[in-house]
């Protein structure tokens, strides 16, 4: 029989007009397409709170009837899902947004929580993304350092305490842009070595504070001076090498020539950039 009559409007339909239903004999709802989506609509509020109640209940008969699921058919599941979340993936993600921006602490607390359970298999997940998406890793570096230049309090001040951090960036710091032009203008080489950026080891230059950050007192009860409140300016930063910069250590070693800080007090503004 291909036909079956719905329970709710009495009309008669094949049978692809109903749902499927394995809980009733034929295989299908007794209500025709139409009338359950009238049904549903008009009884949405009352039917989610039906279906949370029974997850609550449930929840160990669910995840347990899930997972045979998956095991006895993963590959259909795996292309039945991807294909799902490819065509609802600007949706998908307007939800998450709204999610993690209303439960922020429970989200963060959740996904820390389950990093550190999985922790190789996140490390090696990441890594695997980022080296099959080499656009995708370019976006991710630059976004890290913008964080990294957006929060010096946490990072990029080496081995300093949490303290003097906040006390240095509410002296101000330099940025991102400052940075990348320090580079050009240095024509992206070390400025002891003269090594260029591309033909380090690491392929890039690093950032070294002129007069070392070591030199601010551990003490917080001890204010710091006007040149203390300078360090992480601009015009205490000079570009280096890797292995310079670990020759150098907290040694005060002024690289820049007085041709260079002519130029960068011009591009920077003369404040810091002493000429003597």
């Amino acid at each position: 029989m291909n036909q079956k009559i719905c329970s709710s409007c009495g009309k008669c339909f094949p049978l692809d007009q109903f749902s499927k239903d394995k809980r009733k004999p034929d295989g299908r709802c007794t209500k025709c397409k139409e009338c359950f989506h009238a049904y549903y609509e008009a009884n949405a509020t009352k039917i989610k709170e039906r279906v949370q109640e029974y997850r609550a209940v449930n929840i160990v008969i669910i995840s347990e009837a899930a997972k045979r699921r998956y095991r006895a058919n993963p590959d259909p599941i795996r292309e039945r899902s991807a294909a799902n979340h490819k065509a609802n993936r600007p949706k998908r993600l307007e939800r998450m947004r709204r999610y993690a921006a209303n439960h922020a602490p429970e989200f963060f607390e959740r996904n820390k929580a389950w990093r550190q359970k999985n922790l190789a298999y996140s490390r090696d997940y990441k890594k695997k993304r980022l080296e099959n998406d080499p656009e995708k890793r370019k976006r991710q570096n630059m976004s890290n350092k913008e964080w990294a230049h957006r929060n010096p309090a946490v990072t990029r001040l080496g081995t300093l305490t949490r303290a003097l951090r906040e006390r240095l960036a509410a002296c101000g710091h330099y940025t991102l842009t400052q940075w990348n032009q320090l580079l050009e203008a240095c024509n992206y080489q070390c400025l002891a070595c003269q090594v260029a950026a591309k033909d380090t080891p690491e392929g890039q230059l690093e950032r070294d504070h002129v007069i070392a950050l070591s030199t601010i007192p551990t003490d917080p009860d001890i204010p710091l001076t006007r040149q203390q409140t300078e360090l992480d300016l601009i015009s205490n930063i000079q570009p280096l090498c890797r292995k310079c910069n670990r020759k150098k250590g907290r040694k005060t070693i002024e690289y820049r020539s007085v041709k260079l800080r002519r130029q960068l007090a011009e591009l920077f503004g003369s404040s810091g950039f002493a000429l003597d």
